[in-house]
Order: C-alpha cells, then structure tokens, then sequence
C-alpha cells in the first residue's frame, strides 16, 4: 500500500487558504476507495482544517482544507492504515507597494503604428521600486515564448510582436501583467517589371509589381522634369496599376513611379520612357444647335438665331404648336430661315407654317423653290419644287387638329 499527500500553494498574505490531499493505492497501484485518513498541520499561526478525517473518493483521494494559516513553513501530514505521508508548505506575507513597471519603444515611428528604417527599435523596461517591494525583478515574453529575466534593451528585427511583462518581488508579489505591441518594417518596397498598358493616342495604363503591399503613384511627362503627378492610390497591393490620361499623340513620354509600405518606407523606381500611339482619325465634331428638345417638356422656346449658319447637308426636325385656335390656317411663319427673303435674292434654306402646310425650300434669284406637306391631308403638295429639298413622310410628319400639336422634318444635301 502507498499514500502520497499534496498541497495547493497559497496565495501570498495571512490566513491564506489551501488544501491537502492524500492519495491511496494498494499494492498494485490500484486506488483504495472507502477508506479513513487523518489530517494535521503544524505552523504558524492557528491552522484550522476543515475536517481531521475524510474518506478516499472512488480515485482514492481525499481532501481537506486549510485556513487561518500565518505566514511561515507549515507542516501537514495524513495518516492511513498505518502509513503515514507529509508535505511542507510555506505560506509567504503579503505583498506591499508593489512596484509597477514602465515600457518605453525607441526608434523611428513611422505609418500606422509601424517604426520603419532609421534608428533601431529597442524595447526598455524599468520597474518603479518602493522601499516596502525588496527583491524586484522584471521579467518579459516575446508572442508567448519563454519568460525572460529583464536585463537590458531588447532590440527587433523587422516583423510584428507581443510582449507581456511585468515585476515580482522576493516575497512573491507581483503586478499584473502588460502586453504592448511593436510591429517593425524597415525596408522599402522593391518596384519591378515596370511597363506600359493599353497605349493609344491620349492615354495608357502604367503596371508593375512589388515586394510588399505598397500604394502607388506616378509621375509622367515629356521630359525627365516630368510635371504632371497622379494622386496616391492608398490601397496597399503587390499589384499596382496608374492610368493616366490627357496625352498628345505619338509622343515620348518620361514615367517615375512612387510607393510607400504600410510604415512609410518610400520607394522611387528609375525613369521609365514610352511613346503614345499615332492618331488614327480626327476626333469627331461635336453638333451644335441652336434649339434643342429634351424629351420631357414636349417643346423648347428660343430667341430668333439670325446667325445659325449651316453649310453642307443638313437636316431640321421641329416640332411646333400653334395657337390659333382654327390650327395652323393663317399666313406663313418662318420656323427657320437663313437669309432675309425680304431683301436678299437667296436664301439657302427655310422653313415655314402656314395655311395647314409645312414649307420647306430655298431661295434662288429671287424665286422660293419650296415642297410643301399638307398637315391635315397627310400628303405632299409640290409647289415650286426644291430638288435638293424632301420632306419624311407617313409618321415622322403630322398634325392633331384637337391639340394643335404638329411635327415634321426636312433636309437637303448639297446646300451651301
């Protein structure tokens, strides 16, 4: 038969409770359930147990417990079936004016609580001692290693770091620990396999790639002076890619790209030259007019346009409303007119209403050439006609007597 006893240890301070425990086997090893083990304790102090006997459990353990204890070695002991064991026990004072201890990070801060290059990044501990706090030591775990006795500046290399630290005195004191954080990037980005993407006549698209995640920016230009800079792209990637815009045709163009890691490290990549591709075709030309209808009002009102001047083919579609209530039956009115007919021998192209007709012609040697859509017959009625003048027919020219609504187009090609 054996019997082994064990103890808790108590907390630092008077009266610190613990336990004792004692386990039985026999012979073979096997625990002895059922059975009586006395307890007592010798020590400072007024050591009370819990109970002076228990029974072993089916593990063939029993427990007491231990309090009013005074600070000191104590001695306890367990008795079964004439076998007897004991263990020592020491019950340390409390604890008084714990020192507390102060973290200090030196180096070169940089981005987002980052050090970057520049001085090295060292970590100092001090612990703050009282008269009361003998024996102080201060102790440290970098991501949960080993526990370190603090003797000097603990120096990083790049990469992220938890450090967890706190003092102890002799008598077993201790503060509560800390955990910092010290996240250290000392090198720039490295930019390569710089290139230009998607190059046509005004713009192209600047790539490269880099070590580390980076934001990016360019700056491009003529010259090597550059003069033109895009705004940092902030997003940090390994993949980086600038378009730029507002380039001149079959030009050379001078690029210096720009980055910066998540701690600022900057990076500067050497001059990289392209050429932008040769303009193919002129950019087409914008139509100007002089009356536009915008779909949702139904009619547009505008001041006479005395110089709107069209040379070549061209092409008038008008939608129109008159406010004569017997609908559009009253003498002509020039929708659109270049040149006075009143006084010039020429008019190159108008437009009139008048007596339920939509006119279209020009004026040659003082003689209207014209073409005329009969808006509430829905059909043309020649005048003097205008070869080069046509109407469109069938539903692109109409009139409704009861809104007195009406619209039509006319072109002509060749008219100067």
């Amino acid at each position: 038969m054996s019997l082994t006893v064990t103890s808790s240890a108590p907390a630092p301070g008077a009266n610190s409770p613990f336990s004792i425990s004692a386990l039985l086997a026999d012979a073979n090893g096997r625990p002895m359930s059922g059975q009586a083990v006395d307890f007592k304790v010798f020590g400072a102090g007024s050591a009370h147990l819990s109970a002076d006997r228990a029974l072993t459990g089916a593990s063939g353990m029993a427990t007491v417990d231990v309090t009013n204890t005074g600070p000191g070695p104590h001695l306890v002991t367990a008795t079964a079936n004439d076998y007897q064991a004991h263990d020592n026990i020491v019950v340390r004072p409390p604890a008084t004016g714990l020192s507390t201890t102060n973290a200090h990070v030196s180096g070169t801060l940089g981005t987002n609580g980052w050090y970057r290059d520049g001085a090295p990044v060292q970590l100092t501990l001090a612990a703050t001692t009282v008269a009361t706090d003998p024996g102080v030591i201060t102790v440290y775990s970098i991501n949960g290693g080993p526990v370190t006795v603090y003797t000097a500046p603990v120096t990083f290399t790049d990469g992220s770091y938890a450090v967890t630290y706190f003092s102890t005195n002799q008598a077993g004191g201790s503060e509560a620990a800390t955990t910092i954080f010290v996240n250290v990037d000392s090198s720039a980005p490295l930019t390569q396999g710089i290139q230009a993407t998607a190059i046509t006549s005004v713009s192209a698209t600047i790539a490269w790639t880099t070590n580390e995640p980076a934001d990016s920016s360019v700056d491009y230009g003529p010259t090597t002076l550059y003069g033109t800079s895009t705004t940092p792209q902030k997003t940090l990637v390994t993949s980086q890619s600038v378009h730029i815009t507002g380039l001149q045709s079959d030009t050379l163009y001078h690029v210096r790209v720009h980055g910066a890691d998540v701690a600022g490290n900057p990076t500067t990549a050497p001059d990289f030259a392209f050429r932008t591709a040769a303009a193919t075709s002129k950019p087409p030309l914008t139509p100007s007019s002089s009356i536009k209808l915008d779909g949702s009002t139904g009619y547009a009102e505008a001041a006479d346009a005395r110089d709107l001047n069209l040379t070549g083919d061209w092409t008038v579609e008008a939608w129109f409303k008159d406010e004569d209530p017997s609908g559009f039956n009253h003498d002509y009115v020039n929708l659109l007119n270049k040149g006075d007919r009143a006084t010039n021998a020429e008019a190159p192209y108008f437009l009139s209403l008048g007596y339920k007709r939509l006119v279209a012609g020009l004026r040659f040697n003082w003689t209207d050439q014209t073409i005329a859509y009969d808006l509430y017959a829905g059909r043309i009625e020649p005048e003097n006609v205008a070869p080069r003048c046509r109407f469109i027919c069938g539903q692109n020219a109409h009139a409704d007597p009861v809104s007195r609504w009406a619209r039509g187009r006319a072109w002509s090609t060749g008219l100067a």
